[in-house]
């Protein structure tokens, strides 16, 4: 097995072991929020791209963002049920877009902060639309 099917796989371990020590806390109905919190925290734990540039990392944290985006409106209707506006920020967005940032794909990460921010996500999702549209007008 490569060094990189290895990693891959220790994080996909991580998350395993993330999620089945937590499952049990969670009521079976929740299953869906469950993986949307498993998402956040291993982006919060994994996702370091100047101090792990490892591309198996960057693209386990893609799936996870990835993931936790398609969770995320299950969770706003949840979160709005529960404790009522404002929506918190959303790790899941913020991590794809500073990965669309950095691989300078502009116009997609553009998209996913007005994704966000039309979806009401927490965040300063204004002042990064205005950075990467005046980054990309820069580029032209």
């Amino acid at each position: 097995m490569t060094m990189e099917g290895r990693a891959m796989t220790d994080y996909k371990a991580a998350y395993e072991q993330w999620y089945s020590t937590r499952r049990a806390s969670f009521p079976r109905e929740a299953e869906q929020t469950s993986h949307y919190w498993a998402c956040s925290e291993l982006l919060r734990a994994y996702y370091r791209p100047r101090v792990n540039p490892d591309p198996t990392c960057l693209a386990f944290c893609e799936a996870l963002a990835r993931r936790q985006i398609g969770l995320s409106p299950f969770m706003a209707q949840r979160w709005l049920r529960e404790f009522g506006p404002p929506l918190p920020a959303n790790r899941g967005y913020q991590t794809m877009c500073s990965l669309l940032e950095h691989r300078d794909r502009l116009g997609d990460a553009i998209a996913v902060a007005q994704a966000a921010l039309a979806a009401g996500w927490g965040g300063t999702w204004e002042k990064t639309i205005a950075r990467l549209t005046k980054r990309m007008q820069k580029k032209l």
